[in-house]
């Protein structure tokens, strides 16, 4: 009898304790993963599904509604009659605040980085009525800015009391005012464009180079995503400068976005307010233009696009012209041609938000065509970035590191009066940083990294 009664409960469990196996789809056909999925009244026995969308989840007699939520889906659920494998498809959640108030600071010190880092954002450049990058620091004494030369109207910075060759400036962790473009890159990036700089002070991570020895500052452009819909600006001064700034961007379907940022300015007065034949700004006109696109769903992101630059300057004494129609005036000229392309891609984790996979590429082409006198000065610098990174934990959140592999070359090729100099550098690198995080209130960061 015993044996009997054994059988008995043995094939009652299996009639009353199976699992059920399904997948989570979006509306595209798209898996998702990290969707939380339970029977009705058994949100403590709630399973999650995997990388695939695939879930397991065992399933009693009593067992007939199942649950599916995930914080960027709407809620459903799902009538089970049978143990068939199931497909389920969550709608994106689309729901919108009435009305949403926000409140921030001009800066404030990124309490989260263990390296000094303070925070512009957009407060702060909006105390100025125009402003290029090298004006943005005018209003904050992080950053010291200061004319290099009257005469050519090129911007230096200083940071922890050292010259801004030894500071990094990245745009988006992409170092762009480097080499050709240290003289008037910061004259290049249009204050309307900007969404926040980021300033770090002493030895930054290892991950962006070895150009930050001391400190590094990393411009956030505005997201096509988080970008106002129509922009526009216009500014003139009392000195004659104009400039009109244009921004659009729009949503598409599917994840998709877009942003086209445009910038035109120029200065053309005689500025000679110390009577010393010398223009005090030199005359320019420039036309920027930046178009990007953005992709992201649940597991990836993808940002690419391309910008233009065109720049012409003259300086020195204010009867200068042209080196023909004033030969016996000494001044200088400047043109400037810079176009440039970028492609970020990032695979993403959402059942593991530490963890992550990144690859970064640049591309720019820079040409300088300048006279001081009549010494011609031509430069041209080819420049391409790569940068692989990944990043993840050990064992615990209090353990991150970050690893990966960088590209850097450099073509240049210049001529200073008969003078021609061709040079090519190719610095490949690898670097490893590991962070512990003890409640954010000790953080210790090493950090190694070798450059050939």
């Amino acid at each position: 009898m015993r044996y009997y009664i054994i059988f008995f409960l043995f094939f009652t469990h299996l009639g009353f304790s199976q699992s059920l196996t399904g997948v989570v789809r979006d509306a595209s056909k798209e898996t998702i993963p990290g969707v939380v999925v339970f029977w009705k009244l058994k949100f403590n026995q709630a399973v999650l599904s995997d990388e695939n969308g695939v879930f397991k989840i065992a399933k009693t007699a009593t067992d007939t509604r199942l649950f599916f939520r995930h914080q960027s889906y709407s809620y459903d659920s799902l009538e089970i009659a049978s143990l068939t494998d199931i497909e389920i498809v969550l709608k994106d959640n689309n729901t919108d605040l009435s009305e949403v108030v926000v409140k921030g600071r001009a800066s404030f010190l990124d309490k989260m980085s263990p390296i000094q880092t303070e925070v512009l954002t957009t407060k702060t450049l909006a105390k100025a009525a125009c402003c290029n990058l090298s004006e943005s620091f005018e209003t904050n004494a992080s950053v010291s800015v200061s004319y290099a030369d009257a005469v050519t109207g090129s911007k230096q910075i200083q940071l922890l009391g050292l010259s801004g060759l030894y500071t990094q400036t990245n745009f988006e962790n992409i170092p762009i005012i480097r080499g050709l473009a240290m003289p008037f890159g910061l004259n290049s990036i249009p204050g309307t464009w900007i969404q926040s700089i980021d300033i770090a002070k002493g030895v930054g991570s290892v991950l962006n180079g070895y150009e930050n020895m001391a400190g590094g500052i990393n411009v956030e452009l505005k997201k096509p995503d988080q970008s106002d819909r129509l922009l526009l600006n216009a500014y003139v001064n009392n000195f004659g400068r104009a400039e009109v700034n244009l921004n659009l961007s729009k949503k598409e379907m599917k994840g998709w976005s877009t942003a086209l940022l445009t910038h035109a300015s120029a200065l053309q007065s005689n500025i000679d307010y110390n009577n010393d034949s010398f223009l005090d700004l030199p005359k320019y006109g420039q036309i920027n233009v930046l178009n990007r696109w953005k992709y992201q769903d649940a597991r990836k992101m993808i940002q690419f696009g391309g910008r233009v630059l065109l720049d012409n300057r003259l300086g020195g004494q204010t009867a200068f012209k042209s080196r023909t129609e004033t030969p016996g005036a000494y001044g200088f000229t400047n043109k400037t041609f810079r176009p440039e392309v970028f492609l970020k891609i990032a695979r993403l984790f959402p059942s593991k938000p530490y963890k992550g996979l990144g690859f970064i590429t640049h591309a720019s082409h820079y040409k300088s065509d300048s006279y001081f006198g009549f010494k011609p000065y031509f430069a041209i610098q080819n420049s391409l970035y790569n940068n692989l990174i990944y990043q993840n934990i050990i064992g615990t959140t209090q353990h991150t590191y970050k690893t990966g592999v960088s590209l850097l070359v450099d073509n240049y090729d210049e001529t200073l009066g008969g003078l021609n100099r061709k040079r090519q550098e190719i610095v490949p690198g690898a670097y490893f940083e590991y962070t512990y995080n003890y409640l954010d209130k000790t953080v210790l960061v090493l950090g190694v990294r070798d450059d050939l």
